[in-house]
């Protein structure tokens, strides 16, 4: 505490769906340079703040000083600024603990340091009150298309609701990082059990050994790894998110440990002559010996336990000939809904075509209800892939799921604003889907104009890294997508 000085009280009123500003002056005080920082919390000394503010530069979101002489006195002028997105999306129902529709009360204070002139003091302290409203954003509406296309599905999943399934509901989720890594796939997995639906298992687990389901991990030592997002085209068939490992002759093994499942299925190319053996929890092997005819199969594991396993292939026994796997299945007898993540890190839609083809085969057994396409992060940054073109290989890809899998509907998620370099703007690319999904027949949600910016969705909290929506941004967007059209009938 600095002496002779205390710290006032003031009051704040936030009102959700637009943005907050305050203006406080400080007379006969000079803040040039000072260090200012603002916490929200639920009440006072709660373990974490639900919102933090600091030094920034108007306009921006947060703490900004200006210095001026005002009738002859030094005046300090800090404004509060947060953002509307922000404000929307701090503790709103249920999350606030309070009805819908009742405001939600918190505390703020706020600390000023410029040593040596000012030590470290709480200037300010106070309640801060978040106002509900009755006009909200209203969501373009081209955000979403119609879901028209989505009958099938919707009816699976009504038919789960009801208790009377004919089987399990699975989707595909495939595409970038943004389908390969857990955040969306998490998403939707806790929006659909938040329904009182069964989730049926990890579904895919790559072979590639990178962002597994939570808790699966994978090692491959003695396999080659094939990527589509590489410069080569396959020469095997593949799993659905364009991966797969081979080995010729002995030394290779490959090994999933921790997926919590009743039946495994490894999928490999049956067209290749090599021989393999594996076996669930160290148990007995068993020797597999492909046919040597063109396609992709899988070897049935299960029933089991519903437990933790851990499934180890090698090539031991091999004689000669290449051993190709795909993929792992993991899954859970009974009904359910069952999401596949099958994403690939530096994917552009260029690399789709190169393992549509091969992969379609993979896709057929697996069956899903929905296959979900997540692309156009790598695209924009990228000399190589214009929206146009883009575009086109999108619908081509399409093109052969179909040809292999017509009891599919299919969903293109355009992400959102990022903050990458780029070489054509986002937006060009959402204008040629637009076209695109109509013509194909497949449903679109642009999360791009759904959001805001990625520096103002960044602020409110919605992103882990310059790209990457974190796990709350990943439920706000799937979120709104369950609603707004998965939902929708």
């Amino acid at each position: 505490m600095i002496p002779g000085i205390g710290t006032g009280t003031l009051d704040l009123t936030a009102l959700r769906w637009e943005g907050f500003v305050a203006t406080i002056a400080f007379e006969d005080l000079d803040f040039t340079g000072a260090a200012l920082v603002m916490q929200v919390r639920p009440y006072r000394d709660a373990p974490s703040a639900v919102l933090t503010l600091q030094n920034s530069v108007a306009p921006a979101q947060g703490l900004s000083v200006s210095v001026a002489t005002v009738a002859g006195r030094v005046t300090s002028t800090v404004t509060i600024r947060i953002n509307e997105r922000t404000l929307e999306d701090l503790l709103p129902f249920p999350d606030s603990g309070v009805k819908v529709g009742q405001s939600v009360a918190l505390c703020w204070d706020m600390h000023v340091t410029k040593a040596p002139a000012y030590p470290k003091h709480r200037w300010l302290q106070g309640s801060f009150i978040i106002e509900p409203g009755a006009t909200q954003n209203i969501i373009p509406s081209n955000t979403f298309t119609s879901g028209l296309t989505l009958g099938a599905f919707q009816n699976a999943i009504a038919a789960l609701q009801a208790s009377s399934p004919s089987g399990k509901v699975t989707v595909a989720i495939l595409g970038d990082s943004y389908a390969e890594q857990t955040k969306i796939w998490d998403a939707f997995r806790q929006l659909y059990a938040d329904d009182g639906l069964t989730i049926a298992g990890d579904g895919w687990i790559n072979v590639r050994g990178i962002t597994e389901p939570t808790g699966v991990t994978v090692t491959r030592p003695g396999f080659t790894l094939w990527d589509a997002s590489d410069n080569t085209a396959a020469t095997y068939k593949a799993g659905i998110d364009g991966h797969y490992i081979v080995r010729s002759g002995t030394g290779g093994s490959f090994k999933v440990e921790g997926t919590i499942a009743t039946r495994l299925k490894l999928f490999y190319d049956r067209g290749q002559t090599g021989k393999f053996q594996w076996r669930v929890d160290g148990g007995a092997w068993t020797t597999v010996t492909p046919t040597g005819s063109p396609g992709t199969t899988f070897v049935d594991i299960g029933p089991l336990p519903l437990a933790a396993h851990t499934l180890e292939v090698d090539t031991s026994v091999s004689t000669g000939g290449n051993v190709v796997l795909l993929g792992v299945y993991s899954t859970r007898d009974g009904p359910g809904i069952e999401f596949l993540k099958a994403g690939n890190s530096s994917l552009q839609a260029s690399d789709l075509i190169k393992y549509a083809d091969p992969a379609g085969d993979c896709m057929s057994l697996l069956a899903p209800k929905l296959i979900i396409i997540i692309l156009g992060t790598n695209d924009y940054q990228r000399p190589d892939s214009p929206p146009s073109t883009f575009a086109s290989e999108i619908a081509t890809f399409v093109g052969t799921l179909r040809n292999l899998n017509s009891g599919a509907s299919y969903l293109f998620i355009l992400p959102p604003d990022t903050n990458g370099t780029p070489v054509n703007p986002l937006s060009a690319y959402d204008t040629a889907m637009d076209t695109t999904v109509a013509s194909i027949g497949i449903e679109k949600f642009s999360w791009l104009r759904l959001w805001d910016t990625w520096a103002v969705e960044n602020d409110a909290g919605n992103f882990t890294d310059f790209e990457h929506p974190n796990a709350k941004g990943a439920l706000d967007g799937i979120g709104k997508l369950k609603t707004y059209l998965l939902d929708a009938r």
